[in-house]
């Protein structure tokens, strides 16, 4: 049974106080972020002083951000049996899950992997939530809210995915799961009355004003209440009661490690050594040193005249010569530039080394590479530099994997069968694949998600070694176009079934015209000899009697006496105008 109200506002004073480090680490992160540092007071004041800011910190989260969030998700939804009709119907889910998120991400300003891998990388900590609109705007209409903005949305996919910075969002976490979440965001007054319609009206007469906004819920109960900027009690917007919802629509994952004894070190995001050790800082003071002296410099004297004459050194720098006319008992000496202080600069290059070392290589940022390094080398220090990634890139999978579980949870919730379609010629422009609400097991949800960096050889190693393991090992092919990222397998292995049967359909065809074409041929030498056989006849029949007196010889003439083997007279001399073919 749900408590007063006041049992929740002390427990979300309690969540805010436990978090008021982290939340200090927090703002401390977004500074190095947004490149926000201010000069230390003992620089303050002085006029040469020219403030400086390393954008070090920001380049290493922005590369990190282009390596893991530049690809599409990789989804895979295990199978509860290994037979084909549940392999494809697992496929079919995979399916609708990337079109629900392309849909969720159509409304958005920003996709939501590109929100959960800088928030995994600059926090180490990812806070969202999963709203089912049809549901939703249900519930806002019994409470005479606006809808009209939530109709809008759903015209681009069903679920709403709310992303929040996680400082807004709270949660007491056991060894289990997160317990209750607490988000506390401070808001426009006029953007909660939208929201909440009549269960916000005490707020109107705040309605220019701002608000701190709560929304607490745990597996049981929701509480929403508003405090008024400009004074006046707290209003409850929805009285602390049971939601009814069979679980927890938060997506809160922390990548922090319970081996830490003091809770401000648990979470250690991609800047958490930069901000341990200041090295941020000192690299700000020592950039803006050198820079500051350099420019302080720049008006130096650039030389020094000596001598009794009072008349001053005439310079003419419209001549390339630049020729310096010195009155006559002076004396003018050039004099060199000041040079940098290469002190500071070597304590600018070690300090940019460390954060290096501490963040992602510089080789992600801008393949700052030596020249003529091998292909190899370039490789290996490639994924040396990626592996830094790793922790942001696992929380980032584990966040992706939470969102699309509750997906099916709000699916199987309300009943309603979730609709998606295929988005690309492997699965097929247009074709439905629908989720039904009764197929969905909620405690056998088991659903992993694979980012892939887009880095140099990545995909042509996983080719190899699939290549490799099926040729020397046997190794099945469904399990080898699984470790190269390809969705459905199956549906890869029956499309290359169709495509090695469409060839051989097509090698039957050319066969058959081959084989008929030299039958074609074939007949026609065949009658072409016949003929010629049939005329050779015709000719020897004609030589074989007596020519009519007169008559012109048309061929050798036959006999004995024209046979030499007995002592005849050559054919080739009684008859002179015959051909070789024809003598023979």
């Amino acid at each position: 049974m749900a408590k007063d109200l006041d049992y929740y506002k002390k427990l979300a004073e309690r969540m805010i106080e436990d978090d008021s480090e982290r939340d200090t680490a927090f703002d401390a992160y977004d500074n190095m972020f947004h490149c926000d540092w201010q000069l230390a007071t003992d620089l303050k004041g002085i006029e040469w002083i020219r403030k400086v800011t390393s954008t070090d910190p920001h380049d290493a989260v922005a590369a990190g951000g282009r390596v893991l969030s530049s690809l599409e998700p990789n989804v895979k939804l295990q199978a509860l049996a290994s037979n084909t009709p549940t392999k494809k119907l697992a496929n079919a889910w995979e399916t609708n899950l990337k079109w629900q998120l392309k849909s969720v991400n159509r409304r958005r300003q920003a996709g939501v992997v590109q929100d959960f891998v800088r928030s995994a990388l600059l926090y180490d900590e990812i806070a969202a939530q999963v709203i089912d609109l049809d549901y939703h705007i249900d519930q806002v209409a019994d409470f005479k809210g606006d809808t009209a903005r939530l109709r809008n949305a759903r015209r681009y996919g069903r679920f709403l995915v709310q992303t929040y910075h996680p400082k807004s969002v709270h949660a007491y976490y056991s060894g289990l799961m997160p317990e209750v979440v607490l988000l506390c965001q401070r808001r426009p007054c006029r953007s909660v009355i939208s929201e909440w319609g009549d269960l916000a009206k005490e707020l109107e007469e705040h309605e220019e004003d701002y608000c701190n906004y709560y929304d607490l819920m745990d597996y049981k109960t929701r509480a929403v209440w508003v405090e008024p900027e400009e004074g006046g009690n707290e209003i409850e917007i929805i009285t602390p009661s049971d939601h009814n919802l069979p679980f927890l629509p938060w997506v809160t994952m922390v990548g922090a490690t319970s081996l830490e004894s003091d809770p401000k070190h648990a979470r250690q995001p991609i800047l958490y050594a930069v901000y341990m050790s200041g090295g941020w800082e000192t690299q700000n003071v020592v950039k803006t040193l050198y820079t500051s002296e350099v420019i302080a410099h720049a008006s130096s004297p650039r030389g020094k005249e000596e001598g009794p004459n009072q008349e001053p050194t005439i310079i003419d720098y419209g001549d390339p010569k630049r020729t310096a006319k010195v009155p006559p008992g002076n004396v003018y000496t050039p004099l060199p530039p000041p040079p940098i202080d290469q002190a500071l600069v070597e304590i600018d290059r070690i300090l940019a080394q460390g954060i290096d070392k501490s963040t992602v290589s510089r080789i992600l940022m801008n393949a700052d590479i030596p020249s003529g390094a091998a292909f190899a080398t370039l490789n290996l220090a490639t994924q040396t530099a990626v592996g830094a990634l790793k922790p942001a890139k696992q929380l980032t999978e584990k966040g992706l994997a939470e969102m699309f579980t509750q997906m099916l949870l709000w699916v199987h919730f309300t009943k309603k069968p979730l609709l998606g379609y295929g988005s690309d010629r492997r699965n097929g422009f247009g074709s439905q694949y629908v989720i039904e609400p009764d197929l969905i097991d909620p405690e056998a949800i088991y659903i992993d998600v694979e980012l892939t960096p887009d880095v140099p050889t990545d995909k042509q190693q996983r080719v190899n070694t699939a290549m490799m393991a099926v040729q020397a090992l046997n190794y099945p092919k469904e399990y080898a176009l699984d470790d190269i990222g390809v969705s459905d397998p199956q549906a890869a292995e029956k499309q290359r079934y169709l495509e090695m049967l469409a060839d051989a359909n097509l090698q039957l065809v050319i066969q058959g015209m081959q084989a008929q074409q030299q039958l074609t041929i074939a007949q026609q030498q065949q009658a072409m000899a016949q003929q010629q056989q049939a005329a050779m006849m015709e000719e020897q029949q004609g030589t074989a009697g007596a020519l009519p007196e007169g008559a012109p010889v048309e061929g050798p003439p036959g006999g004995q006496g024209f046979n030499p083997a007995a002592r005849g007279q050559p054919p080739a001399v009684a008859f002179p105008g015959g051909t070789f073919e024809g003598m023979t």
